[in-house]
């Protein structure tokens, strides 16, 4: 006999950490595409990533979030890339506002031409 109550907690569990990391990862990567195209660069492609760390104790929220950004594009540089993540977590983010302060939100990025 299966107890339904411990999978579908292990289900919830699932969906709201998808939905957590779908939705920093979508927050932050709206700011910096809309930043880097204003800036007039191509964007070939962008892929996020985004990936955390729960505490153990009570509230089991999550203490460390990890984003990796895939960015391909022929003329955006590194300071480019560095000053919108910046502008992004300082300014326009949302969800990044409310992690502040709470979360270690580490960012990575690696960039193709």
């Amino acid at each position: 006999m299966t107890d339904k109550s411990k999978d579908l907690n292990a289900s919830v569990k699932l969906i709201n950490n998808k939905l957590h990391f779908e939705g920093t990862a979508g927050d932050v990567g709206s700011a910096v595409l809309t930043f880097l195209r204003k800036m007039k660069k191509t964007i070939t492609g962008c892929e996020i990533n985004c990936k955390g760390i729960r505490r153990e104790e009570h509230p089991t929220c999550f203490k460390t979030i990890l984003l990796t950004i895939n960015l391909k594009s022929a003329d955006t540089t590194e300071d480019d890339l560095k000053k919108v993540i910046k502008l992004s977590e300082d300014t326009y983010c949302p969800v990044w506002a409310m992690l502040k302060g709470n979360v270690e939100v580490e960012v990575k990025y690696f960039m193709v031409s």
